[in-house]
């Protein structure tokens, strides 16, 4: 009987990304019941301008793979039984992987059990301008072709997607399983519940989780000037310093690996900006600021108090943090010239909102959900594939 190997695609630019990802917990619990996982870097498999020159091994329990070319990958699958654990995007740069897989007979499995709520830019700008038409040719249409070829057999399904949103597995049994491009949707608990280790919870900082303003998907769907942002971080300066002066608490700003530190030098320079301890400055958080990053799936854990703040230049048809604060019901503080906030009375307020985070840790995290992801993934895997 063959062995199972687990191969992981990225490209190896996003390495430090992974290795400080929410998905680490749950990939490293499946890597030890397998005893590694191959990461396999699809640089050169896809045409891509952004190349690591140099890697490094982000755990002991990770194996890198460097193929050349196509013909290089196929010395790795010789002879060898392998699934792949990851999502991989569906547009024509993966289209070849994507056929590849398909011809080798390699099954995909998805796991996505963060519990963040997947919905685009678009959902709070709105579709009806000319740069989301744009963005609905060059990405939306190449996805639904690859999702057509998978549904005529052209290429291959996804065996089983992971997922901790509820609702998407309930809708998955009510659908024509022939459309879909999983043949199975299992509901499993958030990655975010699979480390188990002392916590360390505190209250010392008010953490706001930025979101760059120039990032893809926004620049995409609206227009961003300057002057805009001069704006936008006059007033959200103006936010931080009031909240610190009334709570008495320090400020850490919190933001993607991947957003220029630049960028913050110019436009937060009175704040210390934090990379790859977002999760870390959540657990000793007071408050957290969020816009609508999905990072705020840990603060739903930790029972901190939550803060959505709005501002007009993450506003289209709704503000940006309406995608979790609708859910969270949430305090909302809408940026502005100047402020005026009773600490007593606000600590009041956010404390009471926080049993609502009861339901989207149920809908969202399966919270209620006994066994973590990776003993029901290892399972799964043993009995389908071994």
């Amino acid at each position: 009987m063959k062995k199972i190997i687990l191969w992981y695609f990225l490209p190896f630019s996003l390495l430090k990304e992974l290795k400080t990802s929410p998905y680490m917990n749950v990939l490293i619990n499946i890597s030890k019941k397998f005893e590694s996982i191959f990461l396999v870097n699809t640089e050169n498999l896809i045409s891509t301008k952004i190349k690591a020159k140099k890697f490094y091994r982000i755990h002991e329990n990770f194996i890198n793979i460097n193929p050349k070319n196509y013909t290089d990958l196929n010395k790795f699958t010789a002879k060898k039984k392998i699934i792949v654990i990851n999502s991989i995007p569906r547009n024509l740069e993966y289209f070849r992987l994507l056929l590849y897989l398909t011809f080798k007979k390699i099954p995909k499995l998805e796991i996505s059990n963060l519990g963040n709520i997947q919905k685009g830019t678009e959902v709070f700008i709105g579709k009806f301008n000319i740069k989301y038409f744009k963005l609905f040719i060059t990405k939306h249409i190449p996805r639904k072709i690859i999702h057509l070829l998978a549904m005529i057999g052209i290429l291959s399904k996804v065996d089983c997607k992971f997922t901790s949103n509820k609702k998407l597995e309930i809708n998955f049994k009510k659908s024509n399983k022939i459309r879909s491009y999983y043949k199975d949707i299992q509901h499993v608990k958030s990655t975010i519940y699979e480390n188990t280790e002392n916590q360390n919870i505190e209250e010392k900082y008010i953490v706001l989780i930025d979101v760059y303003p120039l990032y893809s998907q926004m620049t995409e769907n609206k227009k961003i000037n300057n002057n805009d942002i001069i704006e936008h971080y006059k007033k959200l300066g103006t936010l931080l310093n009031h909240l610190k002066k009334i709570l008495k608490k320090r400020i850490a700003v919190c933001i993607h690996p991947a957003y220029p530190e630049k960028f913050y030098a110019k436009y937060l320079s009175g704040f210390t900006i934090y990379k790859y301890r977002t999760n870390e400055f959540i657990k000793k958080s007071f408050i957290v600021l969020t816009f609508n990053s999905s990072s705020i799936v840990n603060a739903i854990k930790y029972d901190k108090r939550i803060v959505s703040i709005q501002s007009e230049i993450f506003k289209g048809k709704k503000y940006s943090s309406s995608i979790y604060q609708e859910e969270l019901k949430t305090k909302k503080i809408t940026l502005s010239e100047k402020y005026n906030f009773n600490s007593r009375k606000l600590i009041i307020e956010l404390d009471k909102k926080i049993k609502n985070y009861k339901n989207y840790k149920t809908n969202y995290l399966g919270f209620n959900q006994k066994r973590k992801s990776s003993d029901i993934i290892f399972k799964y895997i043993m009995e389908k594939y071994n």
